[in-house]
């Protein structure tokens, strides 16, 4: 059986099994590196977190898969750090609500300078 990647290209179910281990790695990175920040008091997990992450940086070649990477695993990161700030209560404002996707959203894109340098 064969899938479709983002380009239409036909990819094996190797292939497929392989992109899905990545986004794995990528999120157990970003997850660890979300909770060694506060309130969770575990800093000795921003050292195991990256070492997916560094994993994978050696084995991509082009700039784009690298910050699509980056974006996923740093999109979990600021997705634990960063969820008081839209303020998920009933009473909650929605504009606040707003703001806080949008800044989950966007804030991973500040760190692609760094990865791209």
């Amino acid at each position: 059986m064969k899938f479709l990647n983002r380009s239409g290209l036909l990819i094996s179910p190797a292939q497929k099994l392989e992109h899905n281990k990545e986004l794995l790695f990528g999120m157990i990175s970003g997850i660890l590196l979300g909770f060694s920040f506060p309130p969770v008091p575990l800093p000795f997990l921003s050292f195991f977190a990256l070492i997916p992450y560094f994993f994978f940086l050696e084995k991509k070649e082009t700039l784009s898969s690298i910050n699509r990477y980056t974006y996923f695993t740093l999109f979990f990161f600021n997705l634990i750090t960063l969820y008081w700030v839209g303020s998920w209560t009933k009473e909650a404002d929605t504009f606040l609500k707003i703001s806080g996707i949008a800044l989950l959203i966007f804030n991973p894109l500040f760190y692609l300078i760094v990865s791209t340098l």
